[in-house]
C-alpha cells in the first residue's frame, strides 16, 4: 500500500511539471532594470542602475538570435532617479531552445564581461530542464567557479506577471548562498550576471522585469517629457576629445560645468552664461572623464 501511494505521488509530481509550458527569455521588447554596487569606483557611479533590453533579430553562424542591448541610467540630480538613458551598446545575442527548456547566449569579443564564456561562440547559459541535485558547475557558461553549484530546490511561483519555474542554487565560499534563476527572466542578479557578496568588483540585483517600450516599462525611472527634451538638446562632443570639448545647450543660458576623473576627483569647474561653451582638455592625461552640466534642478552627466 505504501509503495502504491508513493508511486502515485511521484506520477502526479512529474505530470505537474510536464504540464508547465516553458516561458521563453528571448522576447522582443523585454526589459531588465538592475542595480549595481561598484566597489571599485567612487561616486558619482559608486552605486548605479542600468538596463538591458531586447530589440531586433540577427543571424550568427546560420543561427537566429534576438539582440541584447545595455544602457545606463544617468542621474540628473542628487538622487539616482529621475534619470535619462545613456548610450545603447550591443552586448549579446540570445536564443531559446524551447523543446529542451534551455537558453543560449553569444557574446561579441568587445563585451569584456567574464572569462566564464567563450566569445564568438554560442554558450549554454540557462537550463530549466535540470533536476534537483544537478550541478550547474558542469555548464558551459554562466557559472564555472568550482563544483559547489548544486541545484537544491525548484518551485513554481507567479512572478513578473507569469507562473515561472524558479531554480535555487547553492554556492560555497564568497558566492551568494541563495542564487535564484527565473524561467523567462534570468537570475536574481540580472540577465547575463551571477551574484556574489564578497571579493567581487560588483554586487548586482534584479530590480524589475517587463515586456514593452520605454514608456511602458521605464516610466517610473525616467524624467518626464519636458525634462527629457531639455537633456536631449544638450550635446557634448567630440568623444573622444584631444583638445577642446564642446558643449552645446540650445535651451540653457546659465549653468555650471564640472569635470571629474572616473574616480570622482573634481578637476575644475566653470560657469557659463552662454548656450555654448568649451573645456580645455589638452593638458589632461589620456583616460575616461566625467563631465556634469548643472542647471538646477537638472544635472546631466556625460562620460
Amino acid at each position: 500500500m505504501k509503495k502504491t501511494v508513493l508511486y502515485l505521488l511521484l506520477t502526479l509530481g512529474l505530470h505537474s511539471q510536464a504540464q508547465h509550458d516553458y516561458i521563453p527569455m528571448a522576447v522582443e521588447n523585454a526589459q531588465w532594470v538592475i542595480f549595481a554596487q561598484d566597489n571599485a569606483l567612487w561616486p558619482p557611479y559608486h552605486d548605479f542602475y542600468y538596463n538591458y533590453y531586447i530589440r531586433g533579430d540577427t543571424i550568427i553562424n546560420d543561427i537566429s538570435y534576438k539582440k541584447v542591448y545595455y544602457r545606463e541610467f544617468i542621474p540628473v540630480g542628487e538622487d539616482m532617479f529621475p534619470a535619462t538613458l545613456g548610450e545603447s551598446i550591443f552586448v549579446a545575442a540570445i536564443r531559446d531552445d524551447i523543446p529542451n527548456r534551455q537558453v543560449f547566449v553569444w557574446m561579441p569579443p568587445t563585451f569584456l564581461y567574464t572569462n566564464a564564456c567563450t566569445y564568438n561562440e554560442e554558450s549554454l547559459f540557462y537550463d530549466f530542464s535540470m533536476q534537483i541535485g544537478d550541478n550547474y558547475g558542469a555548464m558551459e557558461c554562466g557559472f564555472q567557479f568550482g563544483d559547489s553549484q548544486v541545484l537544491y530546490d525548484i518551485s513554481y511561483q507567479n512572478i513578473f506577471g507569469a507562473e515561472r519555474q524558479i531554480q535555487y542554487i547553492a554556492f560555497e565560499g564568497t558566492w551568494d548562498e541563495d542564487i535564484r534563476r527565473y524561467e523567462g527572466v534570468g537570475s536574481n542578479a540580472g540577465l547575463l550576471e551571477w551574484n556574489c557578496k564578497f571579493e567581487c568588483p560588483y554586487y548586482k540585483f534584479l530590480i524589475d522585469y517587463c515586456v514593452g517600450d520605454d514608456q511602458t516599462c521605464l516610466q517610473q525611472y525616467l524624467l518626464d517629457t519636458q525634462e527629457q527634451t531639455i537633456t536631449q538638446n544638450i550635446k557634448v562632443f567630440p568623444n573622444p576629445v584631444n583638445e577642446q570639448l564642446q558643449i552645446q545647450t540650445s535651451n540653457l543660458s546659465a549653468y555650471k560645468v564640472t569635470l571629474y576623473t572616473l574616480y570622482g576627483k573634481k578637476l575644475f569647474q566653470k560657469t557659463s552664461n552662454q548656450p555654448n561653451t568649451s573645456l580645455d582638455m589638452q593638458n589632461l592625461n589620456s583616460g575616461i572623464y566625467m563631465v556634469t552640466i548643472n542647471n538646477k534642478p537638472f544635472k546631466i552627466v556625460k562620460k
